[in-house]
């Protein structure tokens, strides 16, 4: 449970910080931010709200909001497709004054651009698409919780209706009160000469 509270508070941070790293995380590494700077000024809001809705979706759902502890199945689709963001940030080849640069080749060598470009261009393809694949499930999950309860609350009424549910409030007791006001009430009569 411990694991899954986490991630739910990862999962709100990362509407943030995703962008951020996208736009800023290679130079962490020695890598230039290069001229892609303003391309990534403009994509980093785009990123931030496609992640605010799915993060959204996911924490609208009744039992993540009651636990604020996100499923199995949120961590391993939602997780994994925020982890396509941190692969994007350092595999994303900008050009810099020395030239084309990413924070893999920043690590591992110039031998390592092609085989960053490569894998720069496939995950940035894999971003949209999963993250539609992940928005589309979390929908769904949504709309199923919402049924379940809708479908829930209906049952009750309709027990509650046909008499075969004793209502709550025959359950209650009640007992005299004691103090100094028990018994006494409060009369208010209208005034017509007041007004």
């Amino acid at each position: 449970m411990a694991i899954r509270r986490a991630l739910y508070w990862v999962f709100i941070v990362s509407i943030v910080f995703m962008p951020g790293w996208v736009m800023f995380g290679r130079t962490l590494f020695g890598a230039p931010l290069g001229t892609a700077l303003l391309l990534f000024t403009l994509l980093a809001p785009v990123f931030a709200i496609g992640i605010a809705v799915v993060v959204g979706m996911t924490t609208l759902r009744r039992d993540v909001r009651k636990t604020k502890a996100v499923t199995w199945p949120d961590a391993a689709w939602v997780g994994s497709w925020l982890s396509l963001f941190l692969l994007y940030g350092f595999f994303v080849v900008v050009e810099g004054s020395e030239g084309p640069a990413s924070a893999l080749s920043s690590v591992a060598g110039d031998g390592a651009l092609p085989v960053s470009s490569a894998l720069s261009a496939i995950v940035g393809l894999a971003v949209p698409v999963y993250g539609a694949v992940v928005l589309w499930k979390q929908i769904r999950a949504f709309a199923r919780d919402t049924q379940r309860r809708l479908q829930d609350y209906a049952e009750r009424v309709q027990e509650e209706a046909q008499g075969t549910r004793r209502p709550i409030q025959m359950d209650a007791t009640f007992e005299s009160t004691d103090g100094p006001q028990s018994g006494q009430r409060i009369i208010v009569e209208d005034n017509d000469e007041d007004r």
